[in-house]
């Protein structure tokens, strides 16, 4: 009897072999996969998925069934209070309820794409200080674009910023 193991492949239709040979290889996983308790969990675009065989279970992202804004809010009220860096202060895990009117704005600007909430909630937290709730207009000034998130997390760089972004420039 073997212990059970997710493997997570991401990013699958991206592979620079073809597509042929990357669903031979996944297949192959699925064969065996039974035989030693592995389960895979794959990130690949709809067009692929129809070259890896009957045995999978399609859950579409994209469809909206699967999306839940409460599920982008409770991860960023996470992020925020640290739950996930127990050693991590930050001046959020004193704020209680005002927490989750925090994480609720940003998840309604960042729907639906939790990389938006994600690089927005880090930025809060290694603010200096949390948003102000009292401010008219406070939920407003919250990124909604990965490029604005983006751009409000480099700002706490200040005078190195110029250089963070040459820096990551061939990343892009």
């Amino acid at each position: 009897q073997y212990e059970q193991r997710i493997v997570v492949i991401d990013g699958l239709d991206e592979a620079s072999s073809p597509a042929e040979d990357v669903s031979k290889f996944i297949r192959q996983l699925l064969d065996y996969a039974p035989k030693c308790g592995l389960r895979l969990m794959l990130g690949v675009r709809r067009p692929l998925t129809s070259m890896l065989g009957p045995r999978i279970l399609i859950v579409d992202l994209d469809d909206e069934s699967n999306f839940d804004m409460q599920d982008i809010a409770d991860y960023v009220a996470k992020v925020l209070r640290a739950e996930f860096e127990p050693d991590v202060q930050n001046a959020y895990r004193r704020l209680g309820s005002q927490v989750d009117i925090v994480a609720q704005a940003v998840a309604k600007r960042a729907s639906p794409t939790f990389l938006i909430a994600r690089i927005v909630a880090r930025s809060l937290v290694m603010a200096d200080r949390p948003v102000d709730v009292t401010q008219s207009g406070w939920q407003d000034r919250l990124p909604a674009t990965v490029g604005h998130a983006f751009d409000a997390y480099l700002e706490r760089f200040n005078t190195s910023e110029k250089r963070v972004r040459e820096l990551l420039a061939p990343l892009a």
